[in-house]
């Protein structure tokens, strides 16, 4: 670390404390917060060390120069790292560096089982690194896609409310499967039946006068009027003289997806190698090369693609993240019926679920890196002091703006924009309880309250 008023050693220190303290809570069961998810985290030491890692070294070899400014700058490491969340990258590479080194040979035997040990705990640093880089959109973008995949958004979720009741027939949809008014969440697979409709669209010609027809469904249904869903999907995949079979209907749809569902777990972790076509009862050269026979053939090659999974140029699906059945403790960590009766053993499962343990540990090394915010008055003061003196002096030496402009009204924007919606994220996830989770709000409300009173003098005591 070089020696800079805020992006030094003690940063550092101070972001490791706090990121395993919000660990622990997490880990750790009370009396106010009992059995709560992790999301598979509670088992994964890996991820721990990852997170702690990722803490130390986050802001290794930091200039006291924001990355947007060595990009104007045409740095050099802006150069070798494209422009792209330049501190962070530098970061990482000499914290990977630094960790390959012959001396370190045998921490890294006792660290990591395997190779897959090694990469999956690299990937996660990685990507914990750069999320720390706010002022990146792209990344910014990255990060908030991640949440709303895993955790939802109460936002812009009127049109799939719409879109889904319309593909839904009467009297065949699941109680389970409708969207309340309160939903926080549009799973993939609960959209996999308006896709179906998509790709048929796509097929049969989406400007035809059935595919207007579909439109003009619509339009009825946003209007008010009484639409019959299963006249409306079949209307739109079934045109005269189209080689598709009816729409089935959702519930046969939802069955043989749940089957395909089932075949696609068998398929290892991150693998690629998927069973022949000959394993599964067919040919290769059919599966690949003749025309679907079906609506269904095209539904099943149309997948949805993003955070979750993505393809190959030679169209392999690549699993990012997955799910896992709940993992349980050891036998011999089972206490005796004495400690603890067989309901508080069963709910001690935690069903893993790789993207929203992700996001739990993006989430917080974000805040970890900004607890001063979250915390007691002195600290809040003391960091966005250090903040303040370390661009007055890189802006003393030609290298940035003068954040004395500002400087007052910033630092309520930065609470208001971005202080704010990161403690309500810490909430809305529910690994730290209730009682736990609103607090964090609490005290970046009390923080900022504060500094509408004394801010303005205290900027201009600096």
């Amino acid at each position: 670390y070089n020696q800079v008023s805020y992006h030094n050693f003690e940063h550092a220190y101070h972001v490791i404390i706090s990121a395993n303290k919000l660990l622990d809570l997490i880990l750790h069961d009370d009396e106010t917060n009992r059995h709560h998810k992790t999301f598979g985290l509670k088992s994964d030491p890996l991820s721990h060390l990852a997170l702690l890692f990722s803490a130390l070294v986050h802001d290794v070899e930091h200039q006291g120069v924001p990355n947007r400014q060595l990009v104007l700058e045409s740095d050099n490491l802006a150069l070798l790292y494209n422009d792209q969340s330049v501190a962070e990258q530098r970061s990482l590479a000499i914290a990977f560096a630094e960790l390959r080194k012959e001396c370190y040979h045998n921490l890294r035997n006792v660290l990591f089982d395997d190779v897959e040990d090694y990469r999956r705990f690299r990937k996660t640093v990685i990507d914990l690194v750069l999320a720390t880089d706010i002022a990146s959109p792209e990344r910014t973008q990255v990060v908030k896609s991640k949440w709303k995949e895993a955790f939802g958004d109460k936002k812009d979720l009127s049109e799939k409310r719409v879109n889904m009741q319309i593909i839904k027939s009467e009297g065949e949809v699941d109680p389970d499967d409708s969207l309340s008014e309160t939903s926080t969440s549009i799973t993939p697979e609960s959209c996999e039946a308006l896709e179906y409709i998509e790709v048929a669209s796509r097929v049969t010609g989406s400007l035809s006068d059935d595919g207007m027809a579909t439109t003009r469904r619509r339009h009825n249904f946003l209007s008010g009027s009484e639409t019959n869903a299963s006249s409306v999907a079949n209307e739109a995949a079934s045109p005269k003289g189209s080689i598709l079979t009816p729409l089935p209907s959702h519930s046969t749809l939802k069955s043989r997806n749940r089957a395909v569902s089932s075949e696609d777990r068998l398929i290892g972790r991150g693998s690629r190698t998927r069973p022949s076509q000959a394993e599964r009862g067919g040919t290769a050269s059919t599966r690949r090369f003749s025309m679907p026979t079906s609506a269904f053939d095209i539904k099943k090659a149309h997948v949805r693609l993003g955070i979750r999974r993505s393809l190959d140029l030679t169209g392999e699906m690549i699993e990012t993240y997955i799910a896992t059945p709940a993992r349980t403790a050891k036998a011999d960590l089972i206490p005796s019926a004495s400690e603890g009766s067989v309901d508080d053993i069963a709910s001690d499962s935690d069903d893993a679920d790789e993207l929203k343990a992700s996001v739990v540990l993006e989430q917080i090394l974000k805040a970890a890196d900004v607890s001063p915010s979250m915390q007691g008055w002195e600290q809040a003061e003391k960091w966005s002091g250090r903040l303040f003196f370390e661009l007055v002096n890189s802006y003393a030496e030609g290298r940035g703006e003068d954040p004395r402009q500002g400087w007052f009204q910033n630092q309520i924007t930065f609470m208001e924009s971005y202080m704010l919606p990161l403690a309500r994220r810490l909430q809305m996830m529910q690994v730290f309880g209730d009682e736990v989770g609103s607090m964090f709000g609490m005290r970046v409300e009390e923080n900022r309250d504060r500094w509408l009173e004394q801010g303005m003098s205290v900027t201009q005591k600096w």
